[in-house]
C-alpha cells in the first residue's frame, strides 16, 4: 500500500487486514526517512532510520515491537555518534558515546534501563 501523510510517503504491505513486510518511509524530498519490517502491526527485525540528506542516523533491531540487542546512532557525517544495548524496550548494558572524532566521551551502564554506573 502507498500512502501520503503530512508530505511524506508511506509504503507498505498488508496481510489480513494487518501491517506485514516491509514498511519505508520518504521524507517530502523523496530521500528515505525509516525503513524495516513490521510483523501482525508490530515492528520487528532491522530497522534503519535516515537524516533528511539520506546518510544513516540510527540503526537496531526490534522483537515484538520493543528495541531488543545492540542500536547505533551516527553523525550526519557518517561517524558512529553512539552504541547502546536493549533488552525489551529498555537500556540494559552499556551505553557508548562518540565525539566526532571518534572519542569516547562517555560511557554508562545500565541494568534494567536504570543508570548504575558512569564515566
Amino acid at each position: 500500500m502507498n500512502g501520503n501523510v503530512e508530505g511524506k510517503r508511506i509504503e507498505y504491505e498488508v496481510i489480513n487486514g494487518r501491517k506485514h513486510g516491509f514498511f519505508k518511509v520518504y521524507y517530502s524530498n523523496g530521500n528515505l526517512e525509516m525503513e524495516g519490517f513490521l510483523k501482525e502491526n508490530k515492528n520487528d527485525s532491522l530497522w534503519k532510520y535516515y537524516y533528511p540528506n539520506g546518510s544513516l542516523e540510527s540503526t537496531g533491531y526490534f522483537v515484538d515491537d520493543f528495541a531488543e540487542g545492540k542500536w547505533a546512532w551516527y553523525y550526519p557525517s557518517g561517524k558512529l555518534r553512539e552504541e547502546a544495548n536493549f533488552k525489551k524496550g529498555v537500556r540494559h548494558g552499556k551505553l557508548i558515546r562518540y565525539d566526532e572524532e571518534e572519542n569516547i566521551i562517555l560511557e554508562t551502564l545500565f541494568e534494567n534501563g536504570v543508570e548504575v554506573k558512569s564515566n
